[in-house]
């Protein structure tokens, strides 16, 4: 069992209830961290009787909580200024100080003045002042889950913190989210939505046929849906700026006076307050003032940097949207200009790659990771960077080099991080088994689409076999991630032909999205949608129709909602599971729904190939190339002719750009194409296209052969036909 000493000081009888509810506070932790081997011993300073035990206690505690009134006590500011100059020693204990806010009427004593001024001025310590003990609370819950790497199981949601899925506190007193304008405008909204959905639901009972009030209803749920997403993302920036306060406020560093008012600001719910501090144009005349000593002032850019990253922080927690946006963006590039050039704060260049990823904008999140690796790579910065860091910069990379087909510079950026990570894990396998998981997990994925299934089935079950263990310990931390690598291992059984593993695999991962979904669909129906899709493929292959399409619809109707509150991020989706569905209905010779289905894919494909056609030209061709198929079938043949050579044009620009990543494809449109010119009888037409086809096919049989032979029997099968057939006229 870990014990973890906190010593906490404060008036005897003036908050002597404050003391016992923090102490209740400090119990209901233990009862849910005793089962990680982990307790918070609590002492008061005023219930220990010496003077020598209680100087030993505060020096030897992890946590030094102090809180006053309208008095400040002698005895707790020696002991206060004890802890500090342990601190500046050993780096413990970590020294929190609340003031009271007190009424209106009531002016603080010249003793709290004298002390904040000294905590200010003389020993440039942050202090916080408190209206209701939640703010404590949280602060409590943040700081003691992220010292025992628990704080990747501390989330917020509706209203509450959670830890491990358990609520630990409501949030409703607590400032930084009690005050938050927008957020509770969203809230409103939502609780108006709710009852005149309500109402609108009594009158479609009422009357079925009602086309405008079946429409309103429509307009409302999707309102209603496209909030409750809104919501959990500002959820999340309302966390993540209490995090970066405790961070601020806790490590004992020295802080600007920009972030200590713009701290206060936000510990007090005043977002404008602490945004109009953290613009202050002065700011920009200090920088221009140190770019002209240069290196020497090495602290006011680190400092204009944490200026900028606090200020991203309160305009995230306001929405990401199209007021905000521009702010973020401006946030970030000036910051990581400063960063580059003066090689401080260098984690704001991973943190401004990964949020362009998020928003799609690939070239420029590449050129700033690819930057960061050249940075890390150094040999005197390389061993001041932690393994950590570097393991998120390479899994970042990897994950970009993947999303843009470059398989090659993937594969070896994905078995980095890899690396990385097991070496994170022999020092510290508490904190660091999650992130050798996710690496496990996406160099498996990029094997599979590059058709090595075996050694992605390897990597797979390494990744499983961790998070198994992790969900055993904390579900509600790792069951995502448990869900997405058993998808994953799923679709690897599927394409290997071991259909009954694969159903169960599938089937895992269904049940665990189905209840995060059932929980937080805002954050989980993306996921189950795609488990619906593969399971869908599985069922399809397996000649279970029925079952398949029940499946596709059920992805469609999750990817249709979600598309149109986030077209950008969902279309490609819905695009995929719409191909799925009208293959199934081709192969049943449902002909016109199944045309229906490839057009809308189509439709979705080639709007997204136009503004993004490093991603989604190919997920084009391929719509083209199945639409092609069904117009070929039902005997278009000058329809299918136009639509196949579309595909064949698409492939063979990206064949050329990425041999690797495409000829298997183009050697697929060449040979139906060739098909198409044997049953119209162009016959030379068909012999050059087959061969084209077979050339691709032989070249990839000698590199796996185990993938390729049985279509480059095909192409040579039919070519045999064709020569067959001509020499027979």
């Amino acid at each position: 069992m870990k014990i973890i000493k906190i010593i906490m000081a404060t008036a005897d009888e003036k908050l002597k209830n404050e003391r016992k509810e923090l102490g209740d506070y400090i119990r209901t932790l233990n009862d849910h961290y005793h089962n990680k081997g982990i307790y918070f011993h609590l002492n008061n300073l005023l219930d220990i009787e010496t003077e020598e035990e209680k100087n030993r206690e505060v020096c030897e505690s992890e946590y030094f909580y102090v809180i006053f009134s309208d008095e400040v006590e002698d005895e707790i500011v020696r002991k206060t200024e004890l802890a500090f100059k342990n601190f500046k020693e050993k780096d413990l204990p970590r020294i929190y100080t609340y003031f009271q806010k007190l009424p209106d009427n009531i002016d603080a004593t010249a003793s709290v003045k004298r002390f904040m001024e000294k905590l200010d001025k003389e020993i440039g310590h942050y202090y916080s002042v408190f209206l209701h003990l939640d703010s404590i609370k949280l602060n409590m819950l943040l700081e003691l889950g992220r010292s025992q790497a628990q704080q990747g199981a501390v989330a917020i949601k509706d209203g509450k913190a959670l830890v491990d899925g358990k609520e630990m506190l409501s949030l409703d007193n607590v400032p930084v989210f009690q005050n938050n304008e927008e957020f509770h405008a969203l809230l409103k909204e939502r609780t108006e939505l709710r009852k005149k959905k309500i109402e609108l639901a009594i009158q479609y009972a009422a009357d079925p046929d009602n086309e405008e009030v079946e429409r309103q209803l429509s307009v409302c749920d999707e309102r209603m849906k496209k909030i409750t997403v809104e919501l959990h993302q500002m959820e999340k920036e309302m966390f993540s700026i209490c995090m970066n306060v405790a961070d601020l406020t806790g490590s004992g560093k020295a802080m600007s006076w920009r972030e200590k008012a713009a701290c206060k600001c936000f510990d007090a719910g005043d977002y404008k307050g602490a945004l109009a501090i953290l613009s202050d144009p002065n700011l920009e005349t200090e920088l221009k003032q140190a770019e002209e000593v240069g290196a020497l002032s090495s602290s006011k850019f680190s400092e204009y940097i944490r200026v900028k990253r606090l200020k991203i922080k309160g305009l995230k927690a306001l929405g990401i949207n199209t007021e905000t946006l521009p702010g973020i963006y401006e946030c970030y590039q000036e910051a990581v200009k400063v960063a580059e050039e003066y090689f401080v704060e260098t984690g704001i260049i991973l943190e401004y790659a990964v949020f362009l990823y998020q928003q799609n904008n690939y070239d420029i999140s590449l050129e700033k990771a690819e930057w960061l690796r050249s940075y890390y790579s150094l040999k005197n910065i390389s061993a001041r960077i932690e393994e950590t860091e570097k393991g998120k910069l390479f899994m970042h990379l990897g994950a970009l080099y993947h999303t843009i087909n470059r398989y090659v510079e993937a594969e070896e950026t994905y078995k980095k991080a890899i690396e990385i990570w097991e070496k994170a894990v022999k020092e510290n396998p508490a904190i660091n088994k999650s992130g050798l998981a996710k690496s496990y997990n996406n160099l498996g994925s990029l094997l599979m689409d590059t058709n090595r299934y075996a050694e992605a089935e390897e990597i797979y079950k390494k990744a499983v076999k961790i998070l198994e263990k992790l969900v055993k310990e904390n579900p509600a931390a790792y069951e995502v991630d448990l869900a997405a690598s058993n998808n994953d291992i799923g679709s690897l059984l599927m394409d290997t032909g071991r259909y009954a593993e694969a159903e169960e695999a599938f089937k895992k991962s269904i049940l665990i999205r189905e209840k995060l979904a059932k929980e937080n669909p805002a954050a989980h129906e993306s996921d189950l949608a795609s488990s619906y899709n593969d399971l869908g493929n599985l069922l399809m292959d397996t000649d279970r129709h029925t079952e398949a399409e029940e499946a596709y619809k059920n992805a469609i109707a999750i990817f249709k909602k979600l598309a149109k509150e986030n077209p950008a991020a969902y279309e490609g989706y819905l695009a995929t599971c719409f191909d799925n569905l009208g293959c199934l209905l081709a192969g049943r010779k449902r002909h016109a729904e199944a045309e229906e289905a490839y057009k809308k894919a189509v439709s979705v494909r080639r709007k997204l190939a136009e503004d993004n056609p490093a991603v989604y030209k190919s997920d084009l061709a391929a719509s083209y190339n199945n639409l092609g198929s069904l117009l070929m079938d039902t005997k278009r043949y000058d329809e299918a002719e136009e639509i196949y050579k579309k595909a064949v044009s698409i492939r063979e620009k990206l064949a050329e750009e990425n041999p690797e990543a495409y000829e298997s494809d183009l050697a697929t449109s060449y040979n139906d194409l060739g098909n198409l010119m044997a049953i119209t009888k162009r016959y030379a037409e068909a012999e050059e296209a087959y061969k084209k086809a077979i050339a691709i096919l032989e070249k990839l049989v000698k590199e796996n052969p185990e993938v390729y032979e049985k279509s480059l029997t095909t192409s040579n099968n039919n070519l045999a036909n064709l020569l067959k057939k001509r020499s027979e006229q």
